[in-house]
C-alpha cells in the first residue's frame, strides 16, 4: 500500500479528523504522550513520533465505541481493541487502536482503578497515581487547530525535568508497541 505525502502531514490529517469525530460527537479529550509534547513543545508533530496519542476518560468509553463505523467511513482501520485487556498480569488497560494509511492512533481510556499505558513501568502503574497531573489542561495549536493538552507536569513525568529541550533519537522508555 503506498503512502503519499509526508508522514508529519498524514499524521496531522488522522489527527484532525479524529478530533472531529470526538468533537461531533461530544467526547472531551485531550492529546498525550508524544503527541502532547510536539504540541505543547513544538506546535507541531515531532519528527519520528510513530503515533498519535489521544487520551480519553473512561466515562466516554461506551460512546466512543458506536464511533467505529465513523473512524471506518473515514478510511481508518481498527487494528487493536484492548478493552479491560491484562497487561502483565491481572494490570488491565483500556486502548483501542485505529490506523489510516499505515499511520497509527492510538486512543487510551484513563479513569480510577486503570492501570495506565503511557507509564508502563513494572509493575504499571494505575492512573489515579497520576491523574491530578494532567490538571489544567492547556490548548495548543497544530495547523490552526486548537487540541487540549496535559499540564506541563504530566510532561516532566513521562520525559523527565528537561521534557522541554528536543533530544535527537530519543525514545522515550514508556513507548512500546506490540
Amino acid at each position: 500500500h503506498k503512502i503519499f505525502g509526508s508522514k508529519k502531514t498524514k499524521h496531522r490529517e488522522n489527527l484532525k479528523i479524529a478530533g472531529e469525530i470526538l468533537r461531533r460527537n461530544k467526547i472531551d479529550f485531550f492529546l498525550s504522550e508524544g503527541t502532547a509534547l510536539g504540541a505543547i513543545r513544538e506546535g507541531d508533530i515531532i519528527d519520528g513520533d510513530g503515533d498519535k496519542d489521544i487520551d480519553i476518560d473512561i466515562k466516554y468509553l461506551d460512546q466512543f465505541k458506536s464511533l467505529v463505523k465513523f473512524f471506518e467511513q473515514n478510511e481508518f482501520k481498527l487494528v487493536r481493541y484492548w478493552l479491560d485487556t491484562p497487561l502483565n498480569s491481572d494490570k488491565k488497560v483500556n486502548l483501542i487502536t485505529f490506523h489510516r494509511d499505515l499511520h497509527y492512533v492510538d486512543f487510551q481510556f484513563s479513569g480510577k482503578g486503570l492501570y495506565c499505558i503511557a507509564v508502563t513501568d513494572n509493575p504499571p502503574r494505575l492512573c489515579d497515581e497520576f491523574l491530578h497531573l494532567k490538571e489544567p489542561h492547556q490548548i495548543k495549536e497544530i495547523e490552526g487547530i486548537k487540541y487540549k493538552v496535559p499540564s506541563n507536569k504530566y510532561l516532566e513525568l513521562l520525559y523527565g525535568k528537561d521534557w522541554n529541550i528536543p533530544k535527537k533519537d530519543f525514545k522515550p522508555k514508556h513507548l512500546k508497541r506490540d
